[in-house]
């Protein structure tokens, strides 16, 4: 009697335990699709972020170019070809951008290039000048984006603002 209820309880112990594991590969199972549903929305958020400070921001400088050539056409050639040559490089550098976003590599502006360089460049193509400084010093990847695209989005947030296309004489 003794050893058959020893046995029976081992054989509840054992059901219970299955039950058990059952249970913890079914969690594991969830945490493993959780783990990767988050990961798939922290990837879209990344590329959200990227495609709000690189190519919208493009885009709306090609859009606010387009407004002051519309302007210049008639009454200032020279300016008008400035703005004309700007939206040209604004283009090939947003169409550098998406590239870099697939790929998922560094901003094409920081591409083989430095942080004062890739903010020339910015500030070239909004019509600001920048001056450097002091000592350059070769930051990390991610400060270096972090700079760049707080830079783009000061410029380009400083020209929707700053009522340009107005006192242009753009709609």
């Amino acid at each position: 009697m003794a050893v058959g209820s020893w046995i029976i309880r081992i054989i509840e112990q054992s059901q219970e335990r299955a039950e058990l594991i059952a249970e913890l590969d079914a969690s594991r199972h969830e945490i493993g699709r959780l783990s990767e549903a988050h990961g798939a929305l922290a990837e879209r958020e990344r590329l959200a972020r990227e495609i709000h400070d690189t190519l919208a921001q493009g885009f709306t400088s090609l859009v606010m170019l387009i407004q002051a050539v519309e302007a210049e056409l008639e009454h200032d050639l020279p300016a008008a070809r400035r703005h004309l040559r700007l939206m040209d490089e604004t283009a090939r550098q947003n169409l550098a951008e998406a590239r870099a976003l697939v790929a998922g590599g560094a901003p094409a502006d920081l591409d083989g290039a430095s942080l004062p360089g890739a903010l020339g460049r910015l500030a070239a193509r909004h019509d600001a000048t920048l001056k450097v400084t002091g000592a350059v010093r070769v930051l990390p990847a991610g400060p270096e984006v972090v700079a760049l695209r707080a830079c783009q989005e000061a410029l380009a947030n400083s020209r929707k603002h700053a009522g340009v296309a107005r006192r242009l004489g753009c709609r």
